[in-house]
């Protein structure tokens, strides 16, 4: 009897694995990609603060999800931005 419990135990240890294994992170979508946006003004403030954080700065790929291409273009415009004072350094 101990066996049949046993390796009912087993089995759903395995079908718990299996879904965990299945279920991959959910993919954040590079915003400017997805809405093809070519080029990324440093003058349109609403595409620049929602990558900037409380303290002024840039956030990371990691957070945010945007392709390499888009967030170095990013980056150069909010570079910009500081510098023409559209956009603090840091608060």
């Amino acid at each position: 009897m101990a066996n049949t419990s046993n390796n009912q135990s087993k089995s759903n240890i395995a079908s718990i694995s299996k879904v965990l294994r299945s279920t991959s992170p959910r993919e954040k979508k590079c915003f400017f990609c997805e809405n093809n946006i070519k080029h990324i003004d440093y003058k349109y403030l609403p595409h620049l603060r929602p990558y900037i954080n409380y303290f002024g700065k840039i956030k990371s790929r990691y957070y945010t999800g945007i392709c390499l291409k888009h967030q170095k273009r990013l980056a150069s415009s909010i570079k910009k931005a500081r510098i023409i004072a559209l956009l603090p350094f840091y608060r």
